[in-house]
């Protein structure tokens, strides 16, 4: 009788069935997960924050890092162009060069003599008034630029001399400060940087250069409470701070604290350095101890060095600077607290929930019908990712396993129709489809951007939009056939844009076919090649170019073969001739009267002077020497041409004007080949100048990239050149003079070139023409130290 109470309908009444048996396991369970949750999440979470928090102190120690060392950058850069600036050289340069012409006694009497009056004057701008004006004046309107940041702009001798100033420094003599102890016996470039905790102020110097010797220092005074505004900017939650401290910890401005130097005190490395270089450069982060802190709570704290400016400072052993990134602890880890209570109470909102739920399992284990219903209708509307479970072996699990891969199937077809529709959308070739009737119904982005043409302009027109007429007519009879006999083709042809600029294109039309074979649509392809075109017409130019110059070196080697057989079979003859017109001339010209036999023999002498000089122009083109280079002073070198051709320039009646400057350095050169150079100039101006004029030679420096170059150039007053002609002058064999092989500036042309230099050549009729070129202060194969002073 009970067991017929207990089975009635084939179903048990049991307190505990099935049923209750799945919903006391989900609420075991749920407890036992709760339980183990906490303790794994207490046990883990401190290391999973600590690793966390330190990362992310360290990304902003980083930024932060970056940022000091950007704004000591930006400072670095007005210091350096300061020093770079052409009237700072100019001012130190100038003083320098008067040190070196006096002896020790007399600079150390003038400093003496300096700091004297500089300290006599009470005012600021009577003392200004002792500093150089314009670039004192010069510093004064930079620092204006820069902001109150800046506080001071000083220029500086070699000897720590200030000529000029933004405001008055304290001190006109500065070979006590402790940035010039550091800085004057360095010989190589450099930044100084420091800071001066009593004043907050952050030094720079830098040298400035002359050639290959330092002339003087530049130092810049900068406010550092800026720098630590911006520090103090960076906050992050409520205690989040960044200090900048030095190696022991003692921040770089404000008030020490413990667990800074006990941060720079526990130094360690990250986890598997790879060198001790790797671990003194990067960041790292650290935990420390903190009083009164819950079990393993621990101080975080990044460290992260500045390093462009420690690599600055390090050239002087000074200590490195540090940027420190940490939070109080009871903040660092306030999202475990909460995390910890979060998690117990929905843990036992869980248990709950997983209870009730578990009620109901039974009855969703059996209902998988309700489930492949609702994949479907989720796969209906749009959710190509969603996929039904499969969890029994049944006629319902087969039909859930068939719809799986019917998704897949379907999903895989439209992945693949969207990557194509993608790929035509982004191509960087215009793309065009045209229906039956060549009426366009698609063009990509890439059409728009080409053309000009929107997709609205283009929509139900004709490919006959972007036609131009330059298209050749068999060009388009051939694409026409193509179209007619649906077989692809490919070609060159022009369009042209909506704006109206015609450009070429390389075509591919192509046909699609459907199923049956008839052709639905037609697409085509095309590439705007007017960069291609213009690259192989340059180049065709540049073949063509580099072909006439070896028709040319082949028949400068001919020309050279040629030379040498005249100086070997003709130099003996017309010396023979020669050494017999001078005794005919010797004793023509002892007599008393000169007859015509006399004159003869002088036209005869100037003949055969004629042919050695077309000889010797003629070897020295075709035949050019090796260069013999060495450090040789210009000024020297214009004084021996000028002597050279002194008998013609006085029987020439020209006024010759020099202009040079103590300043202009030496020239790496070959000695004999300048100085045919320039005698081969000289002679040509005075040829320019048969009734007199001036002849004026110039020498000075210039600049050319980062060496400095010695430009030298030759004016005269005489005829000029024709405008149609002055682009010829320096081609070889060109002349507009009767007489001459039009040799002479070509020569001068390559002996400049060999050196590295240039030719340039002005000239206007009736007033004169004038000649530059450039030599070279520096070998391409040394160094700058190797070069002598310019005063030496």
């Amino acid at each position: 009788m009970s067991l017929a109470k207990n089975h009635i309908g084939g179903r048990s009444w049991m307190p505990v069935g099935i049923r209750g048996r799945l919903v006391l396991w989900f609420i075991l369970g749920a407890v036992g997960a709760v339980s183990t949750g906490v303790v794994v999440v207490y046990a883990t979470g401190i290391q999973a924050i600590q690793e966390t928090l330190g990362q992310t102190f360290c990304q902003i120690g980083s930024r932060t890092a970056e940022q000091f060392s950007d704004t000591f950058e930006r400072q670095r850069r007005l210091v350096g162009d300061l020093a770079t600036d052409s009237l700072t050289t100019e001012v130190a340069l100038e003083q320098f060069v008067l040190y070196r012409r006096y002896s020790l006694e007399w600079r150390q009497a003038r400093i003496k003599r300096v700091e004297q009056e500089w300290k006599a004057s009470k005012s600021s701008a009577a003392r200004m008034k002792t500093l150089h004006p314009q670039l004192s004046h010069r510093l004064s309107v930079l620092k204006g630029l820069e902001g109150p940041a800046l506080l001071r702009l000083t220029v500086f001798d070699i000897y720590a001399n200030a000529l000029a100033a933004s405001s008055p420094p304290a001190a006109r003599v500065a070979e006590k400060a402790s940035w010039y102890l550091a800085v004057i016996k360095r010989d190589k470039h450099f930044v100084y940087v420091d800071l001066d905790r009593e004043r907050s102020e952050i030094l720079f110097a830098t040298p400035i250069w002359a050639g290959t010797d330092i002339v003087g220092f530049v130092t810049a005074e900068f406010d550092y409470a800026d720098v630590e505004k911006e520090l103090n900017a960076v906050r992050f939650g409520a205690t989040g701070a960044v200090h900048a401290v030095d190696y022991a910890g003692a921040p770089l401005a404000g008030v020490a604290r413990a667990f800074l130097v006990r941060a720079m005190g526990r130094r360690r490395p990250p986890q598997n350095p790879t060198s001790m270089a790797q671990f003194e450069a990067d960041a790292y982060w650290i935990a420390l101890e903190e009083a009164g802190a819950w079990p393993y709570w621990q101080r975080l704290a990044c460290i992260v060095p500045v390093r462009p400016v420690n690599d600055l400072r390090s050239a002087f052993d000074l200590p490195p600077w540090n940027i420190v990134v940490t939070q109080s602890p009871d903040e660092s880890y306030i999202a475990l607290k909460t995390s910890l209570g979060s998690f117990l109470l929905v843990g036992v909102f869980g248990i709950l929930v997983v209870g009730v739920g578990g009620a109901f399992i039974a009855w969703h284990i059996t209902t998988p019908l309700k489930q492949l219903q609702n994949g479907v209708q989720q796969f209906a509307r749009g959710d190509r990712g969603h996929r039904v479970d499969v969890s029994s072996a049944d006629e319902i699990g087969a039909l859930a396993a068939e719809f799986n891969r019917m998704a897949e199937r379907v999903s895989a077809s439209e992945n693949e129709l969207r990557a194509f529709a993608q790929a035509v959308a982004d191509a960087a070739d215009a793309i065009v489809l045209t229906d039956s009737d060549s009426r366009i119904y698609y063009v990509n982005p890439a059409f728009e951007k080409t053309t000009g043409y929107s997709a609205e302009d283009a929509i139900g027109e004709t490919p006959g939009l972007t036609a131009s007429p330059k298209t050749s007519r068999a060009v388009l009879d051939a694409l026409r056939r193509a179209v007619e006999e649906g077989r692809s083709w490919r070609g060159e042809l022009w369009n042209r844009r909506k704006n109206g600029d015609e450009y070429p294109v390389d075509l591919t039309m192509s046909p699609i076919h459907d199923d049956s074979g008839k052709i639905v649509s037609l697409l085509g392809v095309h590439r705007d090649i007017s960069l291609a075109r213009a690259y192989r017409e340059q180049l065709e130019k540049e073949v063509e170019e580099r072909s006439r110059e070896i028709a040319e070196t082949q028949g400068l080697r001919a020309m050279g073969q040629m030379a040498s057989m005249i100086a070997h079979d003709l130099r003996n003859a017309l010396s023979t001739i020669k050494m017999n017109l001078q005794i005919l001339f010797r004793r023509q010209d002892a007599e008393s009267e000169k007859t015509a036999d006399w004159e003869h023999c002088r036209i005869g002498l100037d003949q055969v002077q004629y042919m050695e000089d077309i000889m010797r122009d003629m070897l020295a083109f075709a035949r050019p020497d090796r260069l013999q280079q060495d450090w040789h002073d210009l000024d020297q070198i214009v004084e021996e041409a000028i002597v050279a051709d002194s008998q013609r320039i006085s029987a020439g009646d020209i006024d010759v004007q020099r202009h040079g400057g103590s300043d202009v350095p030496k020239a790496y050169c070959d000695r004999s080949k300048v100085l045919a150079v320039l005698r081969n100039l000289i002679g040509n101006a005075l040829q320019a100048m048969p009734d007199g004029g001036m002849l004026r030679i110039d020498s000075t420096m210039i600049m050319g990239g980062d060496d400095p170059n010695v430009q030298v150039s030759v004016r005269d007053t005489g005829i000029g050149i024709q405008p149609d002609v002055l682009d010829r002058v320096l081609e070889p064999f060109f002349t507009t003079r009767a007489k001459g092989t039009g040799l002479g500036l070509a020569i001068v042309k390559r002996i400049v070139e060999q050196h590295g230099g240039a030719v340039e050549v002005d000239s206007y009729q009736g007033e004169g023409t004038v000649v530059r070129f450039t030599l070279p202060t520096l070998p391409t194969d040394k160094s700058p130290s190797d070069a002598p002073n310019s005063n030496s």
